[in-house]
């Protein structure tokens, strides 16, 4: 059985069709995946500058999306986003591309790590050092979103929110040999702890790690959720000892 993925990249630019293919360019191959950026131009800081970006997002939302939706099933990935700098415009404009990549469920990857004098780079400040060598922690934050790494069932929706550190995540319970996984950074987002909310009550058992959350679907209950929609979300607490009911 083969297992190794295939990815293949449309044209980035000019972004002015509604489809990158006109069909699967492999066909029905089951390895087969598309790989996409998204990106805003490297000057931010206008109105002007804003709806430029906000026009490009919705441009690549349209032709990318679009495109998975009509072909449900196949793999994809934002190989590529960001390329930004460390002021508060860059910083909305990553915000709200991984809130859609989030209502997509799509996988993404950051450009880039640090400076290597790249002859395609956009943007000399992208990198997650400054040019002393510093971690950039805004931007780290920013990046380390709370998400789930992997879902036990059917995704239906998952959303984080970066200025609260609420995380959502619905799904249709359909498999209870393999939990769901849930990646969150305690120390960036939870640092006085968090608290979980899951429905229906009782029928998923919490095991927790450190910046990790695994939910198993149980099948000692009287009350089984297989097959059904769960829900869970997850908040920060405002001190150590505050208590939910």
């Amino acid at each position: 059985m083969q297992t190794v993925p295939f990815f293949y990249e449309a044209s980035a630019y000019p972004m002015l069709r509604t489809s990158p293919f006109p069909e699967l360019p492999l066909g029905q191959d089951s390895q087969q995946g598309l790989a996409y950026h998204i990106y805003c131009q490297a000057k931010m800081g206008s109105v002007m500058d804003d709806i430029e970006c906000r026009a490009a997002q919705e441009s690549g939302y349209l032709e990318y999306f679009g495109f998975l939706k009509k072909h449900n099933g196949l793999g994809s990935f934002m190989t590529e986003f960001g390329a930004i700098g460390q002021t508060t415009p860059e910083y909305d404009e990553i915000d709200r591309l991984l809130n859609a990549a989030d209502a997509n469920m799509q996988s993404w990857s950051y450009w880039q790590f640090k400076q290597y004098h790249d002859l395609t780079t956009a943007n000399a400040a992208e990198s997650l050092y400054d040019e002393s060598g510093n971690l950039e922690s805004t931007k780290v934050k920013l990046l380390s979103r709370t998400y789930a790494q992997a879902i036990g069932g059917e995704p239906l929706h998952m959303s984080f929110r970066s200025t609260d550190a609420l995380f959502e995540l619905e799904y249709n319970a359909s498999t209870a040999t393999a939990p769901t996984e849930i990646y969150l950074n305690e120390a960036t987002y939870y640092p006085q702890g968090y608290k979980t909310a899951i429905e229906p009550p009782g029928c998923i058992r919490q095991e927790t790690q450190h910046n990790r959350i695994h939910l198993h679907l149980r099948t000692d209950s009287g009350q089984s959720c297989f097959g059904r929609i769960v829900k869970i979300s997850i908040r920060k607490k405002d001190s150590a000892t505050e208590v939910f009911l």
